[in-house]
């Protein structure tokens, strides 16, 4: 089975270390536009690196896209 990028669960890593998820991409957007999950905060898809919501770069090309 192949599974899209945009398919894959999310995990967030708030500040305080605490885990949450999986949750979706478009919930992922929902939650940084509505200002739940802020700078500090991280987001993960998979095994993969975790990315600081403060890092634009990484957010837009891997999220917002």
């Amino acid at each position: 089975m192949v599974v899209k990028f945009e398919e894959k669960n999310w995990l967030i890593r708030t500040k305080n270390n605490h885990i949450l998820g999986p949750v979706s991409r478009e919930k992922i957007k929902e939650l940084i536009s509505n200002g739940s999950i802020k700078g500090d905060d991280e987001i993960c898809s998979g095994n993969g690196y975790w990315i600081h919501i403060r890092e634009q770069d990484l957010v837009a090309k891997y999220i917002l896209n």
